[in-house]
């Protein structure tokens, strides 16, 4: 199969997991509100009970954000096969500390801050609400993947008219599932907005770091 349509397949696949999922909607939510939120955003955006169908969804929203840029980076090595080549490595290694740097970062925040869950007894952490890492992750991964293509000299798509597009489709999808673990993050009542908007400028500001150091320091 030839790299374009490999790259064009894929967020389909994607799409259609993530559209499949949303019968999960219909699903029973269970537990009642238990902590009455401090700010009216988060007022406005919390449901009325939690649904751990949705935040199981909003789960794998997350990792296929996480995995998307994995294909443009992983184009070199794919076109190697099976020759591992340096700027395919350098890519990877700097997405992997990306996503790490995220990981920690959100961490020492949750411990730090300590907020409460709006349904502390329906999770396993009911003190690290905010701010919302399946959030900051997902974005993270959109800023690095934005900031890798648009920004690199040697885009792995090769931009050209049909390059461009991928670059763009790509992008779109990676911001889309982003956008929608953001989402289900609140709607699950895993998160209260202020957790999700607070997940999305960590995830933006290091993934976008990230993107641009593995695309200018090739």
């Amino acid at each position: 199969m030839k790299k374009s349509k490999l790259l064009i397949c894929m967020p389909i696949i994607i799409a259609a997991l993530f559209i499949s999922g949303l019968s999960l909607f219909a699903a029973p939510a269970e537990s009642e509100l238990q902590v009455s939120p401090a700010y009216t955003i988060d007022r406005q955006f919390i449901p009325s009970a939690f649904s751990p169908q949705l935040d199981t969804l909003s789960t794998v929203t997350g990792a296929a954000a996480a995995a998307l840029p994995l294909f443009p980076i992983s184009l070199p090595f794919l076109d190697n096969f099976p020759y591992l080549t340096p700027n395919s490595i350098e890519d990877l290694l700097w997405y992997a500390a990306t996503g790490g740097a995220v990981y920690a970062v959100s961490e020492i925040i949750k411990r730090g801050v300590s907020r409460t869950r709006p349904f502390p007894d329906s999770v396993n952490d009911p003190d690290k609400s905010f701010p919302s890492r399946h959030t900051a992750l997902s974005f993270a991964s959109a800023a690095f993947l934005s900031a890798y293509l648009w920004t690199s000299s040697d885009n792995p798509l090769e931009i050209g008219s049909d390059g461009k597009l991928e670059t763009i489709y790509l992008t779109a999808a990676v911001w889309g599932l982003a956008v929608g673990t953001g989402f289900l993050r609140t709607a699950s009542g895993a998160h209260f907005m202020t957790d999700v908007l607070a997940g999305a400028a960590v995830g933006i500001l290091l993934g976008a770091a990230g993107g641009l150091s593995a695309a200018l320091l090739d």
